[in-house]
């Protein structure tokens, strides 16, 4: 009976920690959950459109050279652009960065954003030392920072609207369309909520405190700053070119696989891209977006290899050649950066070694190879030591 006892009492204290960590670890638990179901989905999609993914190399291998230029000299404006816009974020607080510092900053914090949680945000915090260095307080950079990703969201909602009547006046409307207005305008009417209600000092404010005090500093700084409204305004105008340029990547993709593009079809498809970029939780909406972009462009009236295809080449130049730039800008400092990574990726390295080691089970070549390599390093001192004396 007694031992019945101890393990009910096991059991439920067993449960009682399961429990705790849950309730502990709630949000890191939906954030991995929902990286996987993205993930899943691309590995589905691909998985799905394999036969089609043959006709997508052909395809771009035949792309319009012309196009092509186009899409990479865009590229480039879409980052001097990003770049532009955190120097006007900081001209909003009264602060000065130069063009570079701001190129990095924004290259660095994007790759950075790939890899951990709510990337969008959370990288926000990141590379503000070389900034500082700059003579300008880290509270007046996190303040910079959240106009950058505020302002970034609002544009959404600035080309959403006008692109929705737009496709309306085309007469191109459809589910897919009124759930992106929706989810725009939802975004962004979250964000001012959440905005007001930490200015009222209210229960988001509460809450901040509750998960990170340390931030009442920070924020009753920014309550207490004031942004100049002209800075503030280019920077809202800058995020609008930013966007512009996302849509004319959407239609040069399909042009350049000389494909005829849609200019409703390529916004609809832009706002649905960023939607997901915002609401991504890891790895910037990777699988998600090809997935919902595919989709729309298919139910838009483009083939399945079509859709696939201009997806593909817009991650190209709107995910990939960004991403790699932002390796390149860890890789000026390449020594610092090796100083600090060698010694991981060999630890890591030696690790694999000895998995491999430990699976490939005990074999009678390693017992030869050992026996022989011990026999001619015994007789190779022999012969030394015979030499010496």
């Amino acid at each position: 009976m007694s031992a019945t006892k101890i393990k009910i009492s096991g059991a439920l204290q067993f449960r009682g920690k399961i429990s705790l960590l849950f309730r502990n670890n709630a949000g890191w638990f939906l954030r991995f959950l929902l990286t996987g179901l993205f993930i899943g989905l691309g590995v589905w999609f691909f998985n799905h459109e394999k036969t089609e993914l043959s006709s997508v190399i052909k395809l771009i291998s035949g792309a319009n050279p012309l196009w092509l230029t186009t899409g990479l000299a865009l590229v480039a404006l879409y980052i001097f652009l990003q770049g532009w816009m955190y120097v006007m974020s900081f001209a909003s607080v009264g602060e000065r960065i130069g063009m570079g510092d701001a190129l990095i900053l924004f290259l660095k914090r994007n790759f950075i954003s790939v890899f951990i949680p709510a990337g969008g945000v959370s990288s926000m915090t990141f590379f503000g030392d070389t900034i500082e260095e700059r003579g300008i307080p880290g509270s007046r950079i996190y303040f910079a920072s959240a106009i950058y990703a505020f302002v970034g969201i609002l544009s959404v909602i600035l080309v959403a609207i006008p692109a929705f009547l737009f496709a309306i006046t085309g007469n191109d409307t459809g589910l897919s369309r009124w759930f992106a207005l929706a989810g725009a305008v939802l975004i962004v009417t979250i964000v001012y909520f959440l905005y007001r209600s930490v200015i009222k000092k209210k229960i988001a404010y509460r809450l901040v405190l509750k998960i990170y005090p340390g931030a009442e500093m920070f924020i009753d700084e920014v309550i207490n700053s004031r942004v100049v409204p002209r800075f503030f305004i280019f920077t809202v105008l800058t995020s609008v070119l930013i966007e512009f340029t996302g849509i004319a990547h959407v239609y040069i993709s399909m042009g350049a696989l000389n494909i005829d593009p849609s200019l409703a079809t390529s916004i609809m498809a832009y706002i649905v891209v960023v939607l997901f970029l915002i609401i991504s939780p890891f790895l910037r909406g990777l699988g998600a977006i090809e997935v919902s972009m595919s989709y729309l462009l298919i139910h838009s009236g483009y083939s399945d290899v079509e859709a696939v295809t201009a997806t593909l080449l817009f991650r190209f130049f709107e995910f990939w050649l960004p991403l790699l730039g932002g390796l390149i800008s860890f890789m000026i400092k390449v020594e610092k950066l090796l100083r600090r990574i060698f010694p991981s990726i060999l630890i890591f390295a030696l690790g694999i070694i000895n998995i491999f080691s430990v699976l490939s089970g005990v074999m009678p070549d390693k017992f030869l190879l050992r026996q022989q390599f011990e026999g001619d390093l015994l007789q190779d001192s022999f012969r030394e030591s015979y030499r010496i004396s």
